[in-house]
């Protein structure tokens, strides 16, 4: 009698605690996800309140035409308005291009130059961009790691019993 109950130990202990484990992974790996959008949406969000103001800073050297307003305008959706990430990260790519496009031609104008407002702006603004390219990595990681451990089991019992889904891999232009 006592051999069985060593033998079930024996067996049982280690199977627990794999699947203690694997659980455990799975869900810091979601949590750390969750995590990464959200710091990504916190960057983003930084990134929207300095585009009117460098909007303004572009205006003063090249007068933006009714269309590039309008277009800028548009693509400087609120984060809180899009329907997911992706469609931010659209929009948000479209819209770094444009003004990328302004900023390249006022580099050559001198007064631009020399004016501290404008490049501290410019500055800010690529810090901004250094810290979503940081969540970014930090994003791909988590969710590679979290797609890998959702092809095997038992974290795949798990993630269907609990509902969570893959990750899908972010794609950001930068």
């Amino acid at each position: 009698m006592f051999q069985y109950f060593e033998a079930f130990l024996f067996i049982f202990i280690p199977l627990f605690s794999w699947f203690l484990i694997s659980y455990n992974l799975l869900i810091r790996d979601k949590i750390r996800l969750d995590i990464a959008i959200k710091e990504m949406a916190e960057e983003f969000q930084e990134k929207q309140k300095l585009i009117p103001i460098l909007m303004n800073a572009i205006n003063q050297y090249l007068p933006f035409s009714e269309v590039a307003k309008q277009r800028i305008t548009e693509l400087n959706v609120n984060f809180e308005e899009c329907t997911n990430i992706y469609h931010f990260l659209t929009n948000i790519n479209l819209l770094e291009n444009q003004l990328l496009e302004y900023i390249k031609q006022i580099d050559n104008n001198t007064d631009a130059n020399d004016d501290q407002i404008f490049n501290d702006l410019k500055h800010r603004l690529s810090q901004v961009d250094i810290r979503v390219k940081k969540f970014m990595m930090q994003y791909h990681r988590t969710a590679k790691h979290l797609n890998i451990r959702l092809g095997t089991f038992p974290a795949n019992m798990f993630a269907k019993f609990f509902r969570i889904k893959p990750a899908e891999q972010l794609e950001n232009k930068h």
